[in-house]
């Protein structure tokens, strides 16, 4: 029997294993997420939002803790005249300082959905994600969300964790000027917009499945 995956593993991690593929999709889109319900939605359509999802085990050792929230603070000072919203969304494994991610002018969703149906699912007009390496990032970017890595910014070379394609609809700036330059050059994609292209990927998946099996 076949194992597929979408791995974004260690570029020095490959698998030798016969019975394992890749899907070519975002693992996201090829689970059983339910993208068709409406549970989770908390904009009204009218607000343009700026998520930051929370690091797990994976990054966030590399990273200081006062670098971390200075940055948050950072972004929601130079974007403050872009967004009406900024949002954090904690990783399940992270621990966090709540008041100063507050203080950093982000607030703390409750969402107990995965980070990508809780930005898919948020209801605003217009939508950007920010992290330093969470995969929901990357497979955000798949259905047209801007989104931006700011790990070059603290630091760290996200290439030496992923491989250099499965970034390729990342920016990842070395600055925050540059940052600032992105969100604002970017084009202006709803919630409502990225959701529906996810369930057409994910349509495309199950019409796929066939031809992947017989691979």
């Amino acid at each position: 029997m076949d194992v597929f995956v979408k791995s974004y593993g260690n570029n020095n991690c490959e698998s030798n294993v016969s019975n394992v593929k890749a899907l070519g999709y975002p693992i996201f889109v090829a689970s059983s997420l339910d993208l068709n319900n409406s549970d989770g939605k908390i904009g009204d359509g009218s607000d343009s939002a700026f998520f930051f999802i929370g690091q797990g085990l994976q990054g966030s050792k590399q990273v200081p803790a006062s670098d971390y929230y200075s940055a948050l603070s950072k972004l929601t000072g130079e974007l403050t005249e872009s967004f009406e919203k900024f949002i954090y969304l904690p990783h399940p494994m992270e621990r966090i300082d709540s008041y100063k991610i507050i203080e950093s002018g982000f607030e703390i969703s409750n969402s107990t959905e995965i980070a990508e149906a809780a930005i898919l699912k948020s209801g605003y007009s217009s939508v950007q994600v920010c992290s330093i390496s969470s995969t929901a990032l990357i497979n955000l970017s798949y259905v047209g969300v801007p989104s931006i890595s700011i790990a070059g910014i603290l630091g760290t070379d996200l290439t030496s964790v992923f491989r250099e394609e499965i970034l390729c609809n990342l920016e990842c700036p070395r600055s925050f000027s540059e940052l600032v330059q992105f969100t604002r050059k970017s084009g202006v994609i709803s919630s409502s917009k990225a959701l529906k292209n996810a369930r057409q990927m994910q349509e495309r998946f199950q019409a796929d499945l066939p031809n992947i099996f017989e691979s």
